[in-house]
């Protein structure tokens, strides 16, 4: 990983609550990626097509977008959006305001992924988690 993103200066466990999540922050001097594990090779495929075909027609910053993946690692390593989790405890009014930009963001996501030039992409990688040309970062 360190050929990719350089010498890191810390790498902290981000993982889920739930037994499959392999998560991880990593930082270093100019700045900060997540490394996640997929746990088997459908879903790391699906997450490597979704963030290549779906996540950049959502706008810069409003999702994790893919800097470099491996299919034998089922790894992929995802810039970092600079924000904070939305709390529980956060005045109903911004939490109307947060979902009603995420219902925006997914309607864009579901309108990118069911357009004809993503369709077959995405069929493949479904079918074939070796369909889809991968970089390495091992």
């Amino acid at each position: 990983m360190e050929n990719v993103l350089g010498p890191l200066d810390c790498a902290r466990d981000a993982s889920h609550a739930r037994d499959n999540s392999q998560v991880w922050r990593v930082t270093w001097r100019t700045g900060g990626h997540y490394v996640e594990v997929a746990p088997n090779p459908i879903l790391n495929a699906r997450a490597t097509c979704t963030y290549r075909a779906a996540v950049p027609h959502l706008g810069h910053g409003n999702a994790l977008s893919l800097h470099d993946s491996s299919a034998k690692l089922l790894a992929l390593i995802l810039t970092a959006v600079e924000d904070e989790p939305l709390k529980e405890e956060e005045p109903p009014t911004r939490r109307r305001v947060a979902h009603r930009q995420a219902g925006q963001l997914l309607r864009r996501f579901h309108d990118t992924m069911t357009s004809p030039l993503v369709q077959p992409e995405a069929a493949r990688a479904v079918d074939n988690s070796d369909g889809l040309k991968l970089t390495t970062f091992a």
